[in-house]
């Protein structure tokens, strides 16, 4: 079995392009792809402004890989990774943004 640190920063390569581009602008919790173990969440809007998506990668409850079960269990929250980007940010660059916030343990401002 792959290392929990494989698996996320895999779904975060593997986030295909048409789920990160035209999002919606509304608020509230939005999952834009998502695998057994991971789900890539829109948590809504900024309030700054210019405005931003705040995008989540985030473990799922009924994940079975055991690294992530065990890192899910141990966190009041499920994200591992975060970025606020802006509407028309390149795929890639959220992409980038995602694995840095993982790497860095903290939200990454595109």
């Amino acid at each position: 079995m792959p290392s929990g640190k494989k698996v996320i920063l895999d779904f975060i390569a593997n986030i295909p392009d048409n789920k990160i581009t035209d999002m919606p602008n509304g608020n509230g919790s939005n999952p834009l792809h998502s695998t057994d173990d991971l789900r890539l969440d829109m948590q809504g809007m900024t309030s700054s402004n210019p405005q931003k998506h705040n995008l989540q990668v985030q473990i799922n409850a009924e994940t079975k890989h055991k690294s992530l079960k065990t890192q899910s269990s141990s966190r009041l929250n499920t994200s591992v990774a975060a970025v606020l980007a802006l509407p028309g940010t390149p795929p890639s660059d959220i992409r980038n943004g995602l694995k840095d916030s993982y790497n860095q343990s903290k939200i990454i401002d595109l």
